[in-house]
């Protein structure tokens, strides 16, 4: 398996304002998103929070998308379709972390003690 098989987490970083200074509305971004990822990956299953970024030294819009099980290759695509579909010259991109629950109060942890 090489690095770009690799499944992982993802955080995309998107602004809602493109290069001409008009912006998307933000409940109607986060759907072309998830329809996107959608089409793209045979899954929906993504996080999308609304956000204030800063671009170039100014404040604008944004979303904060949250995906998990890509690859390498897939994130590119991804990154392809974002920057095409909301008119972005560059998103920001970084590779989540991975949560993991533990504690006392999860099922079958009486049974792990």
């Amino acid at each position: 398996m090489t690095a770009r098989d690799e499944v992982g987490a993802w955080r995309f970083y998107v602004g809602l304002e493109t290069a001409d200074g008009s912006q998307f509305d933000p409940a109607g971004a986060a759907e072309l998103v998830a329809r996107r990822l959608a089409a793209m990956t045979g899954q929906g299953a993504c996080t999308i929070v609304e956000a204030r970024g800063w671009f170039e030294g100014r404040p604008e819009p944004a979303l904060v998308i949250y995906v998990s099980g890509l690859t390498e290759a897939q994130k590119g695509d991804l990154v392809d379709q974002l920057c095409r579909t909301l008119r972005q010259r560059c998103i920001g991109v970084e590779r989540a972390p991975v949560l993991e629950l533990a504690g006392p109060g999860l099922v079958g942890a009486a049974e792990a003690a």
